[in-house]
């Protein structure tokens, strides 16, 4: 059995857009970010792993491969 994807999402006004996007791609965030409190690492029921970051650490996150993939603002990027 594959091992499940991590996701490297930033706090803030991107991961508030991107929720609902990943929620239509089958990835329903929000019950487990309400859940989280302060929590950075968490489990989706679908096996996913979250990590909560700095907008600006997201690409060192994957990077690194601490996390499969990312979701960046064009700013962190350039």
């Amino acid at each position: 059995m594959p091992e499940p994807l991590t996701f490297a999402l930033p706090k803030g006004r991107i991961l508030e857009d991107a929720a609902p996007l990943l929620a239509a791609a089958g990835l329903d965030l929000l019950p487990a970010l309400e859940a989280a409190g302060r929590k950075l690492l968490f489990d989706l029921p679908t096996g996913e792993k979250i990590l909560l970051v700095k907008p600006v650490d997201v690409p060192t996150y994957v990077e690194h491969g601490i996390a499969d993939l990312g979701i960046a603002g064009l700013d962190t990027l350039l």
